[in-house]
């Protein structure tokens, strides 16, 4: 029996908030235009400034002396938790950063948070895009040979690909 497997990677806050900025601006134009938005604060131009919330402001510094927070990945997406307020956000690929889109990061004076990824990061990715059902692609830091065990304790491929 042959498993359909999706030819698709895990959502970031690149592919899913990276479309389109504030009031549904194309990223590309606002970059030709000098206002760039960098991939970790997309989240927060989503959910405080097209949402019409309040004035997104950017950080200028990374706290240093914060524990970095890691991310994990819950029904299909890469997401970082606030370890302050326990909020959680999509995590961004390409910019491990993080500002908390409900406490502002207010405990490390509103610095951005710095987030870690795993190195294995793509192979984790093509274990878990082999499990057709979104729901169960989740991983919290287990070693990617215990979750190609679980794809074979579901009949499935160890990874999309083979």
């Amino acid at each position: 029996m042959e498993t359909s497997v999706p030819a698709e990677m895990l959502e970031t806050a690149e592919s899913f908030y990276g479309q389109h900025g504030p009031q549904g601006t194309p990223l590309a134009e606002l970059a030709a235009q000098g206002l760039e938005i960098p991939p970790a604060a997309l989240v927060l131009r989503h959910w405080h400034g097209q949402q019409g919330r309040v004035r997104p402001f950017l950080p200028t510094a990374t706290d240093l002396a914060a524990p970095p927070v890691p991310v994990r990945v819950y029904r299909g997406m890469w997401i970082v938790d606030c370890p302050t307020c326990r909020g959680a956000q999509v995590a961004a690929s390409g910019d491990h950063r993080l500002l908390c889109v409900d406490c502002f990061n207010a405990d490390i004076g509103g610095r951005w948070r710095r987030v870690t990824w795993p190195a294995d990061a793509p192979a984790i990715e093509r274990v878990l895009l082999a499990r057709p059902d979104p729901d169960t692609r989740n991983w919290t830091g287990e070693p990617v040979a215990q979750l190609q065990a679980e794809n074979a304790e579901r009949g499935l491929p160890p990874q999309v690909g083979v």
